[in-house]
């Protein structure tokens, strides 16, 4: 980690840290954050536990707790935690709470849709849908 400019761009574990997470092709600004850098197989991958991401962009990511304020969501698994603006381009989606934000693609297994444009996925079975998962019966 680089104290001086609240940089995580090293292997480890950060706790209660605020600052930009460079790692890999994953860049963001967060608050209050604890998350572990690691690389696997020559990938580098964020595990966020908690805090708050407030801008950026995820291209590999395994989100535990948190709140998502802005930025765009590429690829990766959601897992708990509040998403409440951006841009979900690729994923999958365990649960949490949905409470705002454009949807692109990706899986949706369970959770709470609260607001946001949706613009088609897939529910846990692989079924395509057109509308929100508020509306699927």
């Amino acid at each position: 980690m680089n104290k001086e400019n609240d940089i995580a761009c090293e292997e480890g574990e950060y706790k209660d840290f605020s600052g930009i997470i460079f790692w890999g092709a994953n860049e963001g600004v967060v608050e209050n954050a604890t998350f572990n850098l690691y690389g696997f197989r020559g990938d580098s991958r964020v595990f966020f536990l908690g805090g708050d991401w407030l801008n950026g962009v995820v291209r590999d990511m395994y989100w535990v707790g948190g709140s998502w304020y802005d930025g765009i969501w590429y690829s990766g698994i959601w897992n708990r935690g509040n998403f409440r603006g951006g841009i979900w381009k690729d994923g999958v989606w365990v649960k949490g709470v949905w409470h705002d934000g454009v949807w692109k693609s990706g899986v949706w297994k369970k959770g709470i849709w609260k607001d946001g444009a949706w613009f088609g996925g897939v529910d846990r079975n692989g079924k395509f849908h057109k509308t929100n998962p508020s509306t699927w019966r």
